[in-house]
């Protein structure tokens, strides 16, 4: 197990430092791309819309505390 977490820091080091030397350009192309197929994968494949909200998650979702805040 430690030798695994070690690889997963070794992938993760290596990411950011991908990440650190691409241009900023570069980034926001391929995170617009992402952005875009994950909105297809939900518009068009339907993928979540079998997803149920409890009343705490629609609260948070809406930005509310909850009846018996004080905030």
């Amino acid at each position: 197990m430690v030798v695994r977490e070690e690889r997963l820091m070794d992938k993760l080091e290596r990411f950011k430092q991908l990440s650190d030397a691409m241009p900023m350009e570069t980034k926001l192309e391929l995170y617009q791309a992402e952005v875009s197929e994950l909105i297809k994968t939900i518009d068009v494949d339907e993928e979540f819309d079998d997803v149920e909200l409890d009343a705490i998650a629609l609260v948070a979702i809406a930005g509310g505390k909850g009846r018996n805040s004080h905030c």
